[in-house]
């Protein structure tokens, strides 16, 4: 049966936010060979301490297992910027949407995070000073 509400099943409250992200496929192995070993730039759409969405110019399938970098900093009222050592993080694919003009937009969930990588995105999303979102 159709219902106008939304249940929410995410246990983190995602945040709009666009950091710049680097990403490469793990598994499988297949799809890791079909793209290469290599690092493929896409933008945040949302994060969270248990996931985000990322903007990417290629499809992945749900199961994908991915590693990636977010390029993390934050602006000051008078605008200079601070940048931070990228956050390594690892993830799996859990939806896919085409988005048109071959853009695609990926929900992750994160693995297992060490925790001075879970406190420094912690730290960053409940920053006032982080970035606002560009869309």
């Amino acid at each position: 049966m159709y219902t106008a509400y939304r249940i929410e099943r995410r246990k983190f409250q995602r945040l709009q936010v666009c950091l710049s992200a680097l990403y490469r496929i793990v598994e499988p192995f297949d799809l890791s060979s079909l793209m290469g070993d290599r690092e493929f730039e896409a933008k945040t759409f949302d994060l969270s301490v248990g996931g985000l969405s990322l903007l990417t110019e290629h499809y992945l399938p749900v199961g994908t297992k991915l590693s990636f970098k977010l390029i993390i900093f934050e602006s000051n009222p008078i605008d200079s910027v601070n940048f931070y050592e990228p956050l390594e993080l690892r993830g799996e694919v859990r939806s896919s949407f085409y988005l048109g003009d071959n853009e695609y937009r990926i929900g992750i969930a994160f693995s297992a995070i060490p925790e001075k990588v879970r406190s420094r995105l912690d730290d960053f999303l409940q920053s006032p000073l982080r970035p606002a979102a560009a869309f």
